[in-house]
């Protein structure tokens, strides 16, 4: 018994003496600016967290949180539920979607009237058009599967943080140590698993060099642990509901300085979609603080700009700096992505630079902060100095000319309907055919997906190619759509296979017929690494409905005219 009992004491010594410090706890500050406060990419039960939406409101009451935004795995094609207050927390839904090159957040989005999916820029075109912001989600993950790999893609927002790309990169005794004080102090020691993700943020720094990007802190919260993998929330066999929705939602949140919300769900969801649009939004680390805010404004002569928002410089630029009073906090200026000042928090009510076109964004550190480099405790958006646009009328839409094309293969001539065929799937069927229009024919193609969720579904309208010499670069094409929709248009080789080596990139279509001009650099290897290369050996092009961006049970209509493969040398 004694041998017990001093192991006992032992093991409760170790524990206490392995317990993160607790968070402080900020007096309110009566100059603080008005703010809201809450969480995005938020998992449910719809999809693979563990909890209801009206349990994972209550937790946010709990944590003190006005707004939480759900963001359950899907494709954009179920309706949004409306946004609603539980337990007095504002509850907003938007949606994760898998592309082939990462996960996309949108948030601001209806019910698209196709799944979206397939390469990210095309998601990200989809959810422009749709009216949404596309936000990149865990870009760094160290799971390739969650991992970008189009850092170039046009996207609207990056998650500099992701609570769950943050425990993956950390030592075993660190997530023992982790595990062990969670029982005590659950919001200090997840904190103690974050450090400052420095290959996420030159990305968001890179790409806001030439473009306004929202950085924000998510949450990825899924309250599940796995058996296979300690802390991973993706496996099939879940174990336990850790970490909680409360002990995430405790650690770190985002807040929106200047924000006032009516009390009305719809109007608020839209005041907070807007500001986070805007970039009016900064990341606080609650583990180290709470609660925490950061205001920082830029002036340049009689011209002022806040965070997200761009200046016009009239002489030397200022930034003005303001958050919570904490001994020891340093404020650092990341210019262009660099640091180029440090100084004490309260000593930075103004930091002076000359009038050169930059992106300034703000951290705040505090000191003994966890990780290697330690995770900054605030971080704002940035402030874009750009020069005021050239004067003189500016076209709605300009794009460079292509050339002439020097050679072409007109693949769609006047009764050549006989030289496509369909291929399909067991259970989906197609037809092709002849339609009139104002001067001639088109090819006409109908389409209806149909099998098992579990098989594959696809409807394709095939022209066969002969072998052609060297020198293509493009396919052009008119196309329209009975209703909105995207086709895969695909590259077929004979390689020996059923299926070929094929090379594809997605179009969208609708009721308005446009001509589109597709070069071939910009089709993507299906299932390999070659690329298309001049069409040299290319024997088909294929127009594809399948499961990407159609759903099992659907049918629809599609034209196509003037199909050509075109080069210019």
């Amino acid at each position: 018994m004694k041998v017990l009992l001093t192991l006992a004491v032992l093991a409760a010594a170790a524990t206490l003496a392995l317990l993160p410090a607790r968070a402080r706890t900020l007096a309110p500050d009566p100059s603080a600016p008005p703010f809201v406060r809450g969480v995005i990419h938020v998992h449910t039960n719809r999809s693979d967290g563990t909890g209801s939406p009206d349990g994972i409101a209550a937790a946010a009451a709990q944590a003190g949180l006005q707004f939480v935004v759900f963001t359950d795995h899907g494709d954009a094609a179920r309706k949004p539920e409306p946004p609603v207050r539980l337990h007095g927390v504002l509850c907003i839904d938007a949606v994760e979607i898998s592309t082939d090159q990462g996960h996309v957040v949108a948030i601001g989005l209806p019910q698209a009237p196709y799944p979206l999916g397939g390469q990210v820029r095309d998601v990200i075109e989809d959810v422009h058009r749709l009216g949404g912001m596309a936000i990149a989600a865990h870009p760094t993950s160290a799971r390739q599967s969650l991992r970008w790999s189009d850092s170039g893609a046009p996207f609207d927002g990056i998650e500099w943080l992701n609570g769950d790309s943050q425990w993956r990169d950390e030592r075993v005794l660190t997530l023992g140590r982790a595990l062990l004080t969670y029982w005590w102090r659950p919001a200090e020691s997840l904190g103690q698993l974050l450090d400052r993700p420095a290959e996420a943020m030159r990305m968001w720094d890179e790409a806001s060099r030439t473009r306004a990007v929202v950085g924000l802190a998510a949450a990825d919260a899924h309250a599940r642990i796995g058996l296979r993998g300690v802390g991973e929330p993706y496996d099939d066999r879940p174990v336990g509901r850790l970490p909680d929705y409360l002990s995430q939602f405790r650690a770190f949140s985002i807040v929106l300085p200047g924000v006032r919300l009516s009390g009305l769900p719809v109007d608020d969801a839209d005041t907070i979609v807007d500001a986070i649009r805007q970039g009016r939004v900064a990341s606080v680390i609650d583990a180290l603080a709470s609660p925490g805010w950061l205001e920082l404004t830029a002036t340049s002569g009689q011209a002022r700009a806040e965070q997200g928002g761009e200046l016009r410089p009239d002489g030397e630029v200022s930034l003005h700096v303001r958050a919570p009073t904490v001994a020891g906090a340093q404020v650092t200026v990341i210019r262009d992505g660099r640091e180029v000042a440090t100084s004490d928090l309260a000593k930075a009510e103004q930091i002076d630079f000359g009038p050169d076109l930059a992106t300034y964004r703000v951290e705040v550190t505090l000191p003994g902060s966890p990780g290697l480099p330690p995770v900054p405790w605030l971080v704002s958006n940035p402030i874009y100095v750009r020069a005021a646009p050239p004067g003189g009328a500016v076209p709605a839409q300009s794009r460079a000319v292509p050339p002439a094309p020097a050679r072409q293969v007109d693949l769609s001539a006047a009764g050549s309907v006989r030289q496509w065929k369909v291929e399909h799937s067991s259970l989906s069927d197609g037809r092709i055919g002849e339609a009139r229009a104002t001067d001639g024919t088109q090819l006409l193609a109908r389409w209806a997906l149909g099998g098992a969720e579990d098989e594959p579904a696809y409807v394709a309208v095939v022209r066969s190619i002969d072998r052609l010499s060297t020198g293509y670069d493009a396919v052009t094409l008119n196309a329209h759509a009975s209703r909105p929709m995207r086709i895969s248009v695909q590259l077929r080789k004979a390689d020996g296979t059923f299926e070929g080596r094929r090379w594809a990139r997605s179009i969208y279509l609708d009721e308005t017929s446009r001509e589109l001009r597709l070069p071939l650099r910009d089709f993507v290897p299906v299932g390999h690494n070659e690329p298309v290369g001049d069409g040299a050996d290319l024997e088909s092009l294929l127009f594809v409905v399948n499961r990407v961006n159609a759903a099992l049970g659907t049918n629809g209509l599609f034209w196509l005219d003037d199909v050509r493969l075109v080069g210019t040398q």
